[in-house]
């Protein structure tokens, strides 16, 4: 689907790493239940948008497949995708902790292009795969929360933004992070 001049709607950028749950979100807030559509997920090749309408709001979610081979040219061009975007969401995979500084690093150039004041635009960091059992795990949940002290200094001050713990182990769910 090509990008009109003006959208009827907002339009949603969903980056992160590879295997974060980028897709899984999307299918979840397309209202997908078909556990075995999760199930036989692939990487998102490129940028795939979708289309949702959702108590008679439309959303254009632009799905970008996390691969190493497609984030710098994501950085190179993220000015052009801008255009029009009203909500970045970056999905952060909380599980993944060896990949934590290349998450992080990713966000950090993304933040780069960001903070110049240009864009306004909301930005949702979801810690995603924050499933109920860590929940309980108090050493995930100090991990977690020194994850969290480093992504909030590296937010600029100017950008509005909103930390969420996500999940879809059950059903899709998000909760505010204070």
């Amino acid at each position: 689907m090509a990008e009109p001049d003006t959208l009827e709607g907002e339009k949603i950028i969903l980056m992160g790493l590879d295997n974060g749950g980028k897709t899984s979100i999307l299918l979840s807030l397309k209202g997908d239940r078909n556990l075995m559509t999760y199930f036989s997920l692939k990487p998102t090749p490129g940028i795939q948008i979708s289309e949702i309408t959702s108590l008679n709001q439309q959303y254009y979610v632009w799905d970008f497949g996390g691969q190493e081979s497609y984030r710098q040219q994501y950085i190179e061009d993220l000015p052009k995708y801008l255009k029009q975007t009203n909500r970045i969401i970056f999905v952060i995979d909380i599980q993944d902790q060896a990949r934590m500084d290349q998450a992080l690093e990713y966000f950090n150039r993304i933040l780069e292009i960001l903070q110049g004041g240009k864009y306004k635009i909301k930005l949702s960091i979801y810690l995603h795969k924050y499933d109920p059992d860590r929940e309980l795990d108090d050493t995930f949940g100090q991990y977690a929360g020194e994850t969290i002290a480093k992504i909030k200094k590296m937010i600029p001050t100017t950008l509005q933004y909103q930390i969420f713990k996500s999940t879809i182990y059950t059903l899709f769910r998000k909760t505010v992070i204070r």
